[in-house]
């Protein structure tokens, strides 16, 4: 894994100052891929969307200004303050503003913000609201990936948890071999089995295959749980 520089930017809510990190380059060697389509690698795992600390308010990172780039120990530059002018300055030895090194990194959000999110109105695009809900699903499921969990443990889901699931299974678009993937897994998950098994039985791209074969044995077991998906598989 390569990192690229830290950037510093502005809240556009109220201007205060955070920072995130940047990726060159990254190796899927090690990789773990599990059946709701969340894979963790080495690659560091950069929110596309956070809350501010200052005001509390959302917004998507890539919406933010950009003021500053620098490399922790060496480099550093200085964007344009003039809103208009998107020109960044030539980097500067000597080590970044003490102030930049001490910002708080931008962060995840938890399950229940990315749908909080939704209801104060981020999702402004269908493509938007898909990476909220998902985003919140994973969030969910993380709590089952470090651990062999068992079905007892998981139990029921709540309220928010099904809502969530049912409305983005409404999103999804079967036509579309991934989105359909997506959606035998919520199936799944919610215990519809049949209606996984139904929309497993595609004609779904070779690298996918074994992966729709592995969730259609779970259903078949009656498996609600997320799973690592066996190398091999994927």
């Amino acid at each position: 894994m390569e990192p690229g520089p830290e950037r510093v930017i502005l809240c556009p809510h109220c201007g205060h100052k955070a920072r995130v990190g940047t990726i060159r380059s990254y190796s899927m060697i090690g990789a773990i891929a599990w059946t709701d389509g969340k894979i963790s690698s080495m690659a560091p795992d950069l929110p596309a969307i956070t809350r501010c600390v200052a005001c509390s308010e959302f917004y998507w990172i890539s919406e933010a200004k950009v003021v500053g780039e620098f490399h922790e120990w060496g480099s550093y530059r200085v964007r344009s303050a003039d809103p208009a002018d998107s020109s960044v300055g030539q980097w500067l030895e000597g080590g970044p503003p003490a102030e930049w090194l001490s910002l708080e990194p931008v962060r995840h959000l938890a399950g229940e913000e990315y749908l909080l999110a939704i209801r104060k109105g981020l999702a402004r695009t269908e493509r938007d609201e898909k990476y909220l809900r998902i985003s919140a699903w994973w969030s969910h499921n993380d709590q089952y990936r470090t651990v062999e969990a068992n079905l007892e443990a998981k139990g029921s889901l709540s309220g928010q948890v099904r809502e969530n699931l049912e409305r983005l299974r409404e999103l999804l678009d079967e036509d579309d071999y991934s989105d359909r993937l997506f959606k035998a897994e919520i199936e799944r998950e919610l215990g519809h089995f049949d209606e996984a098994r139904r929309l497993l039985a595609f004609d779904f791209p070779e690298h996918v295959r074994e992966v729709a074969v592995f969730i259609d044995q779970l259903a078949q077991r009656g498996d609600t749980l997320v799973r690592k998906i066996p190398k091999g598989n994927w």
